[in-house]
C-alpha cells in the first residue's frame, strides 16, 4: 500500500465543504487566465510559490513575485 492509498477518502460532502472552503481565499487558474484575456486586470497577480528563477520561466504580465514565504496575519 502506497502513502496515497493508506488514507482512506473522505465522504463526498467533506470533500466538497474542502474545495468550497478554498475557493473562498484561491481562484481557479482558468478564471484567471480567462480575466486576464478580457482586458486590465482588476487584481494583483501574486505568484508565491517557488523561487525567483521560476518565477522568471513562468512569468505572466503584470504577475509579482514574493521573495520570501508569504505570512498572513489576521486581527
Amino acid at each position: 500500500m502506497s502513502p496515497v492509498t493508506a488514507m482512506p477518502a473522505c465522504p463526498p460532502a467533506i470533500a466538497r465543504d474542502h474545495f468550497r472552503r478554498r475557493l473562498e481565499l484561491e481562484t481557479d487558474c482558468a478564471d484567471v487566465a480567462a480575466a486576464l484575456e478580457a482586458g486590465p486586470p482588476d487584481f494583483v497577480l501574486l505568484h508565491a510559490v517557488g523561487s525567483a528563477a521560476a518565477f522568471r520561466r513562468r512569468d505572466l504580465p503584470g504577475a509579482v513575485t514574493s521573495p520570501a514565504p508569504c505570512t498572513c496575519r489576521t486581527g
